[in-house]
């Protein structure tokens, strides 16, 4: 058995070895730098307007928030503690809210930006959601969430060409989700073309929603 002296300077010895091989991995990240607006433009004072049988619908852009710079951590790398920020990822985000008073419903668009270490903007992977829920409450209960960047690695089904009111859409994709029995919103399918962004909506019972340009 070891003696009381030099087993407590074994303890220390570990303790510090292990201090040494902490693995937990850092990296400082910039704000949310993806243009979102090469998706859908969305100005200052900004308003996206539907139309469903003949009836005009405004939502109305209430407030917005972009992430700013921050560290990130990880996990896992170098056993002998050194720093490895390639193991961690970036996440930036965008958010913009909007509420449609006719509708008595509120739309979220949410963009998230994974940024590898060093990794070239046209690589990244960039997902927008559009969430919808009623006005006044706090939960999103209908989700749609994409993957929009990179466009090499998209794998939807798309309509090759969209024509309405005159306007040409092109290569435009679909999202279905599914929503409660009861209830509203219950926006189950959307349309979405890059540059445009959200085209369009159909609630549970068919009832479709278009972009009004």
């Amino acid at each position: 058995m070891l003696p009381m002296r030099n087993f407590l300077l074994l303890l220390l010895v570990l303790a510090l070895l292990f201090a040494a091989c902490d693995t937990t991995q850092t990296r400082d990240c910039a704000a949310f730098y993806y243009n979102h607006n090469q998706w859908q433009n969305i100005g200052v004072q900004d308003s996206i307007q539907f139309s469903s049988e003949e009836e005009l619908y405004t939502f109305v852009l209430t407030s917005q928030e972009f992430s700013v710079p921050h560290e990130e951590e990880s996990t896992g790398g170098s056993l002998t503690g050194a720093s490895d920020p390639d193991l961690v990822l970036c996440n930036m985000y965008a958010d913009f809210l909007y509420t449609c008073s006719d509708l008595g419903v509120d739309m979220r668009i949410h963009f998230d930006q994974l940024e590898e270490y060093e990794q070239p903007i046209e690589q990244q992977s960039i997902f927008v959601e559009y969430s919808f829920k009623a006005t006044g409450e706090e939960q999103y209960p209908v989700k749609h969430n994409l993957l929009i960047e990179p466009v090499a690695d998209l794998q939807y089904d798309y309509i090759e060409t969209l024509v309405r009111e005159g306007r040409t859409y092109t290569n435009v994709f679909e999202s279905v989700v599914p929503v409660p029995d009861t209830g509203e919103p219950s926006y189950r399918k959307i349309g979405v073309s890059r540059g445009a962004g959200l085209l369009y909506f159909f609630d549970r019972d068919g009832k479709e929603y278009f972009l009004v340009q």
